[in-house]
């Protein structure tokens, strides 16, 4: 399965800002069928960025291999920043 959610880059959307990472969502805490799983676990697969203390940012789309699994729960530390869209496109 896959975590997915809105994703931000923050140097383009701090003032000063220098993380060039596209970030999604920061989780604290990962649980599957009632197991708690460390953040540097091997069943978070691509889209994870390193884990930092605490919490664990995906990319927009975090891999988490859990076949089989009834129930995963996740604990959301923290998201970002992210522009409103005007709902339409430049043409290029």
């Amino acid at each position: 399965m896959r975590l997915i959610s809105r994703s931000f880059v923050p140097a383009e959307t701090q003032a000063g800002g220098r993380n060039t990472r596209r970030l999604g969502t920061a989780i604290s805490v990962l649980r599957i069928d009632g197991g708690e799983i460390p953040l540097d676990s091997p069943v978070l697969g691509s889209g994870w960025h390193a884990p930092e203390a605490g919490l664990r940012w995906t990319d927009g789309s975090g891999e988490i291999a859990c076949a089989g699994a009834c129930l995963v729960e996740v604990e959301v530390a923290m998201t970002g920043t992210y522009c409103e869209s005007t709902g339409h496109r430049e043409a290029a």
